[in-house]
C-alpha cells in the first residue's frame, strides 16, 4: 500500500521544526550574550577609569606635599641666601668705620641699615678678637680664624668672644679651633677699654664677627636644614640649638682715613 506524500514529508517537517526551534533558540542566546558582553564591557570599563581615578588621587596627595615642601624649601634657601649677603654687607662696612674710627658707635646702625625684617634685632650679634699688631695676627695659626661662636652678652662680656662656657660654636674642623692667647689680646679690661672709650690703639690689629641665629619659617622646614641646627656645645660636642649665619673682617685700626 502506498504512502501520501504528506505522509512522505511529515518526518522532514519534524525536522524542520526542531531545527527552526534551534536556531532561535541560539538567536536568543546570541542576543543575550552580546547585551551580557556590552554591559560587562560598560563594567569594565568603569572600573578602569575609577581604578586609575583612584590611583591619580593617590599620587597626587602623595606629591602635592612633596611639591609644597620644595617650594618651602626654595623659599627658605632665598631667605637665607638674602640674610647671608646682608651679614656680608654689615660685616663689610662695620670693618672700614671700626678701622677708620677705632670705636664701634656706629655699629647699631650699621646692622639696623642692613637687617632683614624677618630677622629679630636680639638674633644679631658680634664679636671682637684683638692683636697687638699685624704680625701678632699672623704669627699662629688659625690667624684670628677660630671658629664662629654664639656671644653670650648675657655674661656681661658684649662684644668681646670671652664668655663663660658652655657656649654654642660652629665647628670648622674635628677639634675646637681657639686662637693662641700668647699673640692675642686677652686682658678683659683693656678690651672694654678699647670698645667703650673708643682709644683702640693705631696699628691695633682685629678681628670683627657678625653672627646671626636664623629663625627658621616652620618646624617643617628646619627638617631640611639639619634639624635647623648647625652647632656643637663647647663642653660636651653635642649638638646645639641654633643655626647660624656669619660673615668676617680683618682690619688695622687707623689703616685708613674716612674723613
Amino acid at each position: 500500500m502506498s504512502k501520501s506524500p504528506v505522509e512522505l514529508n511529515r518526518p522532514n517537517l519534524g525536522v524542520r521544526i526542531i531545527i527552526e526551534m534551534l536556531r532561535e533558540r541560539i538567536e536568543y542566546y546570541k542576543e543575550k550574550a552580546q547585551k551580557n558582553f556590552i554591559i560587562v564591557a560598560i563594567y569594565l570599563k568603569i572600573r578602569h577609569r575609577l581604578t586609575v581615578s583612584g590611583i591619580m588621587i593617590i599620587e597626587t596627595v602623595l606629591t602635592i606635599q612633596i611639591f609644597f615642601c620644595l617650594i618651602f624649601v626654595i623659599i627658605e634657601l632665598m631667605k637665607i641666601n638674602m640674610t647671608q649677603t646682608a651679614i656680608d654687607a654689615m660685616v663689610s662696612k662695620a670693618t672700614f668705620d671700626f678701622i677708620a674710627t677705632g670705636r664701634n658707635k656706629n655699629f647699631s646702625a650699621i646692622i639696623e641699615e642692613y637687617r632683614p625684617t624677618y630677622i629679630p634685632k636680639d638674633n644679631i650679634r658680634y664679636w671682637f678678637r684683638f692683636y697687638p699688631n699685624l704680625a701678632n695676627l699672623c704669627q699662629k695659626s688659625p690667624y684670628g680664624g677660630e671658629d664662629i661662636t654664639w656671644p653670650k652678652y648675657e655674661d656681661g662680656n658684649q662684644y668681646l668672644s670671652l664668655g663663660n662656657e658652655p657656649y654654642e660654636y660652629v665647628p670648622s674642623s674635628e677639634k675646637m679651633v681657639e686662637v693662641d692667647a700668647s699673640t692675642s689680646i686677652n686682658d678683659f679690661s683693656l678690651m672694654t677699654s678699647y670698645i667703650n672709650d673708643g682709644a683702640t690703639p693705631v696699628g691695633t690689629a682685629f678681628v670683627l664677627t657678625v653672627v646671626c641665629d636664623y629663625p627658621f619659617s616652620n618646624p617643617c622646614v628646619k627638617v631640611f636644614f639639619s634639624g635647623g641646627h648647625n652647632t656643637l656645645y663647647s663642653d660636651s660636642k653635642t649638638k646645639g640649638t641654633r643655626y647660624l649665619l656669619w660673615g668676617r673682617g680683618v682690619g688695622v685700626v687707623g689703616g685708613i682715613n674716612m674723613e
